[in-house]
C-alpha cells in the first residue's frame, strides 16, 4: 500500500501537470551543481517554466490517472521535469543554451498536447521564434502601411496648406477695385460737359454785341445819303 507521503507527492504531481498547459520537458541533470541547478531553475521561472524533480515512478502514475501518455521511454535515469504553464519554445529556448554551455545538462525529450517529443524535437522547438518575438513580428509587418497612409495623409496636409497659401498670396499681389473719389470727383464729371459748352455761349453772346455795333453804322450812312439827296433837290 502506497504510503501517506508518495499519494501527497502524486497528488502535487498531478496538480503541477494540470497547470502545465504549455508542455513538459525532462532533463538529466546528473553533473550540474546545486549553484547550476539554482541558476538554470531562475531562468526557466523568468520565461514561465517550473523545474522540479521527482521520482519517475511517481510521475508514472500522476500521468495515468491524469489519462496522459506516461512517456516510459524518456521516464529512464534520474530526471529533472520543466512544467510550462503556457508558451514551451521560450523554455526550450533556455533548456538548449543552458545545454549549450554545460555538457552536464541533457536534454532527454518533452510532451506538448499530448504528443512525446524526443531530444532532436526539443532542440528544433527552441529555434523556432518565441511568442513575444512572432507578436513583435506581427506587430511590425502591421504597422508598416500604417505608417506608410500616415505618410501619404501627411504629403496630402502639407501640398493643401502650401496651396491654400499660394492662393493666398496671390490675392494679397492682385490690384484692389478703384477708391470711390467721392462728391468731389462726381462734381467735377458732372461740370466737364458745362466747361464745353461755356465757349459756345460766349460766342453767342458776342453776336449780338456785333449786330448792335453794326447798326448804328447803318443808320449814319442812310442819313448821310439823304442828306446828299436833299442838296441835290
Amino acid at each position: 500500500m502506497p504510503s501517506k507521503m508518495k499519494l501527497e507527492a502524486v497528488s502535487e504531481i498531478k496538480q503541477v501537470l494540470d497547470t502545465a498547459k504549455g508542455g513538459i520537458f525532462l532533463v538529466d541533470y546528473r553533473g550540474l551543481t546545486v549553484l547550476q541547478m539554482a541558476t538554470l531553475r531562475r531562468e526557466l521561472r523568468e520565461v514561465g517554466g517550473d523545474m522540479r524533480v521527482y521520482k519517475n515512478r511517481l510521475v508514472t502514475i500522476a500521468l495515468r490517472e491524469n489519462a496522459m501518455p506516461t512517456m516510459d521511454s524518456l521516464l529512464v535515469g534520474p530526471s529533472a521535469f520543466v512544467f510550462v504553464a503556457e508558451e514551451p519554445v521560450a523554455s526550450a529556448k533556455v533548456l538548449a543554451k543552458f545545454a549549450k554551455a554545460h555538457k552536464a545538462l541533457e536534454m532527454k525529450g518533452g510532451l506538448i498536447d499530448n504528443e512525446e517529443l524526443d531530444s532532436a524535437q526539443v532542440k528544433a522547438l527552441s529555434k523556432l521564434p518565441s511568442r513575444e518575438e512572432l507578436i513583435a513580428k506581427l506587430l511590425g509587418t502591421l504597422s508598416n502601411p500604417a505608417r506608410g497612409m500616415v505618410t501619404v495623409l501627411g504629403g496630402v496636409s502639407r501640398g493643401l496648406v502650401t496651396a491654400l497659401d499660394a492662393i493666398a498670396k496671390g490675392k494679397e499681389g492682385e490690384p484692389g477695385p478703384a477708391p470711390d473719389e467721392g462728391p468731389k470727383a462726381k462734381a467735377d464729371d458732372e461740370a466737364a460737359p458745362e466747361a464745353d459748352v461755356e465757349p459756345e455761349a460766349e460766342a453767342t453772346e458776342e453776336a449780338p454785341a456785333e449786330a448792335e455795333a453794326e447798326a448804328p453804322a447803318t443808320e449814319a450812312q442812310e442819313e448821310s445819303e439823304e442828306t446828299t439827296e436833299a442838296k441835290a433837290a
